[in-house]
């Protein structure tokens, strides 16, 4: 995976991991892991075949970095490009396709995210939506919290067995 530049030596690693349990034709909901710790639920968009803001975040391995968002305040953004997922448009190479601004932040159903992954206590029924995640603002301070300054973080985002199926 290419390397993001400023993060050197002696930053600690911190491990997120999301594993997605349910699929369905409004949303992908599953579970976010901090360094092998359960720590909430996340809420996707459906996947649409790694459609700019429409679909799910493509399963594989990411760097994650700060970002700082007008509308969600200090997030992260995923980054690897061997997925097609950059920081920033301009970043996508020339004639080719990708995403970009792919965040984690707060939101509680998947009409929300726009190719994003939103955080919450637990997935819940959301009326007229199908399901949610609750208490996202609460539950992405936390995860600020947990993450510190955001430097040394990686991702690896995987489907339970017999999610796809």
């Amino acid at each position: 995976m290419e390397k993001i530049r400023g993060l050197g030596n002696g930053i600690r690693t911190v491990r997120l991991e999301i594993l997605r349990t349910q699929k369905h034709d409004f949303g992908v909901f599953g579970e976010l892991w901090i360094d092998g710790e359960k720590f909430c639920s996340t809420c996707e968009q459906p996947w649409a075949n790694n459609k700019p803001f429409h679909s799910c975040v493509p399963a594989g391995e990411y760097q994650v970095v700060p970002w700082k968002s007008d509308r969600f305040g200090d997030v992260v953004a995923l980054f690897s490009p061997a997925l097609s997922v950059y920081l920033h448009e301009s970043d996508i190479p020339q004639n080719t396709s990708g995403r970009f601004a792919c965040l984690i932040h707060n939101a509680n159903w998947p009409s929300q995210v726009e190719g994003c992954i939103a955080v919450g206590e637990q997935i819940v029924p959301v009326e007229p939506y199908g399901l949610g995640v609750s208490c996202s603002k609460k539950t992405l301070w936390k995860l600020q919290q947990r993450w510190g300054n955001r430097l040394g973080l990686t991702a690896k985002i995987t489907w339970a067995p017999g999610v796809l199926s």
